[in-house]
This record gives C-alpha cells, structure tokens and sequence, in this order.
C-alpha cells in the first residue's frame, strides 16, 4: 500500500511536469516575441508581500506553502460569501453544514467544532486569533486573505495542524483621500451593497476609514416543500483608525459590528417513508433542493470586533503589540426532527451561545539588518462562553406516536424538556523564540519553539424541568426534604422518564450524583452538575532552510510541529468506557520541501511543495457514533475520537502573463490522508443500518460497543483538487477595456466510506463579461457562476435520517440530509472606485 500511494505521487509529480514544462517551452520559445520595453516593471505573483513569518517577506522568500487572495481578486470576481474562496485555493475547503458551524480544512484534515478541541486550520483577523462564524459572514473591503499551508507551531498564538486563515482589512491610508462602492444584484434574490472610504485627518499622521456592507441571498436555494425559502440578511460597519503620532511609531485600530440572521433549510433526498398512518413526504431528489422540515430553523450572529496592531521601532529593535477583543451572540431556534421522522411533530432546541475572547501579544524582534535575526515573543488569552440550552425530550413509539403528554406528571406540570447550561472558561499564556542566521549570502535557516500554558474550566447543569415550571431561575440546590411528599415517586430510576435521560443522569462521566431540584411553585425536577478542570502544557515549533539559487528561485526544506489538547465528551447520553469520555492530546509532525520561481522576465511564476504529516491520536469528532449496549440495544452518542494517521501529498501554483493583457493560473492540489491506527466510526450497510459488533456478554457490567476503521480518509474531500483562472483584456483606446475572466474549480468525482456516497465531478465554472476604465477607477460586469447548472452535494449523512423508539429500534424518515452548492446565478454588477 505504502509503494502503490509512493507511486501515485510520482505520477502526479510527473503528471504536472508535463503540465508545466510545455507552458515553459512556448513562453521560452515566445519570450524574444513577447519582450517589451517595460518588461522590468512587470510585477510577478511572487513578490506580494505576505506576514506569513511575522515578518513582511514576498511570497518567494516565505519558506513555505502560500495562497494569496487579494482584495482586488475579491472584488473582481464578485466574492461575498466567504466559503467562495475555497474556489481560488485548491485543498481549502469552507463549509457550514447546519448552518451554525462554519469551519475550514486543508490538505485533507477536517475539524468539527462540536467536538470542543481547537481548529485544525487558525483564524486571524489581523493578527488576532478570532472565531470563525464571524469571520465567514461577512466578507468585504479587505486588503487581503493569505491561506497558509501546513502547520503552524510557532509564529503565532494558536497552534493549528493544518493550516491558517489570515484575514487582513484594509487599513486607513495616511496620504489621500480614497474609496469604493459596489452594488450587485442576482437573480437568486441577492443583493449585495458594500463601500468604504478613506480621508487623511492629519496627513502622514492620523487617517481613518469607515466601511460597510449590506447583504442578502437565497444560501444555496433550497426550500421546504410548504414553500419556505432559505434566506440570509447580514449587516455589517467597520471604523478603521491609522495612527502614526512620531516616524517609527504606527497604530492601526479596528471596530467591526456584525449583524447576521440566517435560515438555512437542509436538504434532503430520498424516497420517504411512511411512518404509522402518516407519510414523512414525497419522493425528493437531489435537484428538487427542497427540505421537509415542519418546525423553525433560525440562526442569528451578533458580533462585536476590536483589534489593535501597533509596532515601535527602536533602532536595530521592533516592538510589536497585537491586541483584539470579540464579543459574539450567537441565537439558535430549530426543529431538531430535519428528516421529519415523526411527521405532523416538532422537536424543539433552543440554543444561546455567549463567548468573549480577550488577545494579547507582545513580541520583541530585531530588524533585518545584520545576518542574525531572533524574536521573543509572549501572548496571553482569556476566553469565556456561556450556552445555555433548552430542548424538548420525547419518547416515541416504533410507529411514530408520540409518548405521553406528560412524561412525569404532578399537578399540571409535565416533565418533558431537558435544560443545560454550559459555562467554559479557558485562560492562558505562551512564550515563544525564534532565530535566525544568514548562513552564506543565499541560504538562511530559521528556527524556533514554543510553550503554551492553557487551564479550562467546565461548568455543566442538566435539569429535567416542566415545561409549565420555572426553569433555572427558580430552583435551589440543597435538602428537598419539605418537597419529598411531592417528590417521593420521582428519582433517578423514576419509570417515568425515558432511558436516554435516565443514563445520562446516572452515568454522566463528569457529573454528580442526581438531586432534586424544586422550582419556585414547588414542582420538582431531576439534575446533575458537573465540574471539570483541565491543564495543559504543550509544546510546539518548527525549523526551515531558504536556498536563494538566484533572485527568481528559492528552494527551501521546513519542518513543523503542532499540539493540540484533547477534550472530554460532553453530555455522553449512555454508559460508556473511559476510552470514550476523554480524548488524548494530539501530536503532529509535517515535513515539506518546495521551490520557488519566476521565469522568463517575471512573466512565469512556478511554486511547487511536497509534504508530509504524521500525526499521533489525531483528533476528531462523532456526533452520532453508534453504540450496541449489553441488552442489544443500540444508541448513539457523541465523542471526540483519536487515531494515529499519516497525511502526504503535493502541491502546485503556476502562473503565466504570456502579454500585457492576459493573466492565466492554474493550481492544483493532491493530499491523501488516512488513519493508521483503529478509530472509533460508523459503519453501514447498504441500507444504511449500522453494522455492530456482538453486544457484551455480561448484561450486569458490560459496556456499550462501538465499531472501529483503519485506513479512512480524515475528511470528506477529493484527493485531488485544482483550479484553473484567467483574464483576458482588449485595449481598444477611448478610456475604455472591455475584459472577459473566468474561474474554473474541479472536484473529480471519489467515494466516501465516511458518508457512504459516491461524490461525482464537480466543476465549478464561472464567467464574467465587463468594460472597466483604463485606469481602473470603474468597472461594470456581467457574470454566470456555476454556469454548468450542477448540482453538487458537499456533505452527505451516512444513512438516512432516523429517531429511536422507546422499543430501541429506528425510525426511519426515508431521507438522507446533506448540504449543496449553489445553482446557477446570473448577475450585473457595478463598481466605481476613487
């Protein structure tokens, strides 16, 4: 297997040579035809300045893999919603399944935020580690985007494995007055509004910029067969301050409110069901982008940004401080039933997520004038979230009856509806080095480590409360004894609540013993508390060589290492083993040797990597890992899982202006990961029922049994990705050139055993006609995207949607849920620019 997956890279390596060296041949063969007077002038991909190391480099002296989206590419191929540039990067994939999460993976490593670890790929805004929910809402009047490749162990305060997300918006400028404002229109209903304007208050010495951006849109059109539409409506302003009191002293401030409402219907496909006397709906295929959902799903995102980037130099010594603060509300209503297993019924989840981040960085580091360079660097964060969580329990027989209208019933109360409230406080600090040294004239080898000091405290209540009680606010701790009389027929093993509850009361691996609690009208209710306290001390860093061969070629050999705490389960509904309540941390190795180019008068750009990744207990997430309990029962629960694993692959941007007017790009990706170790999954069968082990012999003490995989991928995505991107223009004098560019991203096609689903080729291809100013002050366009009308599912769910029944068994709504990309959208849109 080693030697067939050794050979599949060198077929891929040899595969982009003979992509790559023709173009070199005919732009070698072109170059005395092409040459111009202004060749020198011309500017080459590779010099975009990029922060990559903490320290502004070009692309081609940063020793390591890098995409760079600028905000001039933004605009220009009219990107508003962030999970768009995964088009421009290939390997990058952005989602947002439920409509909650929005998360990033690369190089073929997913994450899952439910599973409480940190990302697998960073966010930062302006240097500030943010979340990525508010990041991903909004995206407009940006300087640029830097997708940077492999991990990153040592230049910032977050360790991450796969990756990182530089988002950078665009700064006050100190010398002139400038702006932009555009409008575009859909026919998906969209409409998008965003400007923003620059004035110099005291030249050279404060400016400040005030942007905004106003946006709505179908998501990705899918509608519930009662005709409810998918829609979503962000605002959001942004201040942005540039300080510069004394030369050597810069300040750059930024404020960002966010306001976001989002309802995004999931859809489904399927034949349906019929569930007693009731049909769970029709016949639905992928092309129909309808969901079946009866109840609610609202989402709505309240965010507050601040960040602060200022540096002081002191001769021969900067002084850098990054400071950011995030305020974020984040409001959920759904109907948990998506597959609508128990039709004419809605089962309601009522979420408030409060999280406030607190970042600050201090780093020393020398200027660049002598071949020894070094760093220091200390950075400290306070993060605190609060969720509180209602959600309605029932119980449902194997025909789709609803269980009794009050699963405990005393007086008019009715005990049907779980309440927990959630509290994490994470509190830590870190110190890094780095050095540096000029080894010859062309070979620079940088190093260094890092040590990161993390506490988190889990705080975690769970109530059976009446719907008709008082909830949280009324009950007390300590003796119920006034309350027993009322309480006698009501305990841990009350009949009355269902076995689910019952278990996770009782076996919470976490929690307390079970006590009662009385609400203010004197009605009882069953809880547990929980509180759990974790320390970490983790380790990371990395090493690299640059090899300058000459000014247009770099070759460089870098090696990082990342750590990653493990977290525990949270809110584990069954008895389970310590194996399944309590991750390990996680560690990983990745090594990756590139070269770096710009050919034929800086009119080529040819950057290539190879890497490879070895983690040790690879983190992960189940949400729905099925379970076989001693009595044949089969349940689920939700645990982080960990597992050995072994990423490789290769990676490849070229880049060509064979003349003045015409910029072509083609970038590909390939990485193959997979577990190497066994890890906790779900297997299915064609039917898409769980295949199991045998349940426990002994029904007194046996634990709940789960399956095992070895050799899976760790993330739903192709292998191989590319993206293919260019622009032609026609100077025809008169001020004006008119423009023709594209985008093509390609998706071939790969079964998943995860999702147990074939994905077909998916090509995304978008096109856009324009005339803009010769001096680039307006621009008019008209634009298809996915002009090939596909459609094309980017997650799927392993079997089809089901509730269990108070028998242990299923039911089944005939429907798989799975979310999809966008349709076919035209649109006209208008930018002027001063």
């Amino acid at each position: 297997m080693r030697m067939h997956s050794a050979n599949r890279i060198v077929t891929l390596a040899c595969g982009v040579s003979a992509l790559v060296m023709p173009a070199v041949a005919f732009a070698q063969a072109q170059q005395a035809q092409n040459s111009m007077s202004n060749d020198s002038l011309i500017s080459s991909s590779n010099d975009i300045i990029v922060t990559a190391t903490r320290r502004e480099t070009t692309i081609q002296d940063t020793p390591m893999a890098i995409d760079v989206v600028t905000g001039e590419d933004v605009q220009k191929l009219n990107i508003f919603d962030t999970k768009e540039l995964q088009n421009l990067s290939p390997g990058l994939e952005l989602s947002n399944t439920t409509g909650r999460n929005n998360t990033a993976s690369l190089r073929g490593i997913a994450f899952d935020p439910d599973g409480g670890t940190s990302p697998a790929v960073e966010v930062f805004y302006n240097e500030i580690p943010v979340n990525a929910n508010t990041v991903f809402t909004a995206i407009y009047d940006l300087g640029q985007v830097e997708v940077l490749r492999g991990p990153q162990g040592l230049f910032r305060g977050r360790t991450s494995p796969a990756g990182a997300l530089l988002f950078g918006t665009k700064r006050a400028n100190f010398t002139e007055a400038e702006g932009y404002a555009q409008m575009t229109g859909t026919t998906q209903d969209a409409v998008n509004i965003q400007g923003g304007v620059s004035v110099p208050l005291i030249s050279d010495k404060v400016a400040v910029r005030i942007s905004g951006l106003y946006d709505k849109n179908a998501v990705s059109g899918v509608s519930t067969i009662t005709g409810r539409e998918s829609r979503n409506r962000t605002y959001s302003g942004r201040v942005s301050l540039s300080l510069r009191p004394w030369e050597g002293w810069t300040t750059y401030i930024m404020y960002q409110h966010l306001d976001a409402k989002l309802t995004p219907y999931i859809l489904v496909f399927g034949p349906g069901n019929t569930v007693g006397a009731n049909s769970t709906g029709p016949a639905l295929a992928i092309s129909d982008r309808k969901s079946v959902i009866e109840g609610p799903l609202e989402f709505r995102n309240k965010s507050d940004i601040l960040t602060v980037n200022s540096t002081l130099e002191l001769g021969g010594v900067d002084v850098v401080a990054n400071l950011g603060y995030q305020n974020t509300r984040l409001f959920q209503l759904r109907d948990q039933d998506i597959g609508n297993a128990i039709p004419n019924f809605a089962t309601i989840q009522d979420l408030y997520t409060s999280f406030k981040n607190y970042n600050a960085e201090l780093r020393l580091e020398s200027d660049n004038s002598s071949r020894f360079t070094w760093s220091i660097a200390g950075d400290f964060h306070d993060n605190s979230n609060f969720v509180p969580l209602h959600t309605d329990q029932h119980s449902f027989s194997p025909t789709g009856v609803v269980g009794p209208t009050c699963i405990l019933a005393l007086g008019n109360a009715c005990y049907e509806r779980a309440s927990v409230e959630l509290t994490i406080k994470s509190r830590g600090w870190g110190l890094a080095g780095t050095v540096g040294y000029q080894l010859t004239d062309a070979i620079k080898f940088t190093g260094g480590i890092r040590y990161s000091n993390d506490k988190t405290v889990r705080d975690q209540l769970a109530v059976i409360n009446p719907i008709t009680g008082g909830g949280f606010p009324g009950f007390f701790f300590g003796s119920p004894a006034p309350f027993l009389p009322l309480c006698s027929n009501f305990g841990p093993d009350s009949p009355f609540i269902p076995g689910g509850l019952v278990n996770f009361y009782k076996f919470n691996s976490v929690g307390s013993s079970p006590f009662i609690t009385v609400d203010p009208n004197g009605v009882c209710g069953l809880g547990t508390s929980s509180h759990v306290v974790s320390r970490n001390k983790l380790w990371s860093g990395g090493a690299n060589v640059n090899w300058e061969i000459n000014p247009d070629v770099n070759a460089y050999f870098s090696y990082g290492r990342t750590q990653r705490p493990g977290p525990p389960a949270v809110a584990v509904t069954a008895q389970v083993g310590q194996q399944y309540l309590q991750a390990k941390n996680e560690t990983a190795d990745g090594f990756e040797l590139g070269a770096k180019a710009s050919l034929l008068n800086r009119r080529m750009t040819l950057n290539v990597a190879l890497f490879y990744q070895k983690f040790k207990n690879f983190l992960s997430y189940e949400p729905a890992l099925f379970a076989i309990e001693p009595t044949g029962r089969v349940t689920t629960i939700a645990v982080p899982t960990n597992g050995n694993a072994d990423v490789k692959g290769i990676e490849m941007q070229l880049g060509y202006r064979p003349t003045n007017n015409i910029d072509l790009g083609v970038n590909a990706a390939y990485a193959k990961s997979k577990y190497t170790s066994p890890v906790f999954c779900n297997i299915v069968d064609a039917n898409g029922n769980p295949v199991l082990p045998a349940a426990p012999a002994d029904i007194t003490s046996g634990l709940p049994q789960t399956a095992t995989c070895l050799g899976r991928p760790l993330s739903d995505s192709p292998e191989f990705t590319a993206t293919l991107n260019g622009e032609i223009r026609f100077p025809i004098g008169a001020q004006v050139m008119p423009f023709i560019r594209g985008n093509a991203n390609i998706r071939p096609a790969f079964t998943s055993e995860r999702s147990n689903y074939r994905y077909p080729t998916d090509i995304r291809l978008d096109l856009f006609v324009g005339l803009r100013s010769e001096d680039d002050r307006w621009e008019l366009t008209a634009f298809v995207k996915n002009l090939l009308d596909q459609d094309r599912l980017r997650s799927v769910s392993p079997s089809t949607f089901r509730l269990q029944s108070t028998a242990g068994t299923f039911i089944d709504s005939g429907y798989r849920t799975a979310s999809i990309n966008a349709p076919r959208e035209f649109g006209v849109s208008g930018r002027f620019s001063f």
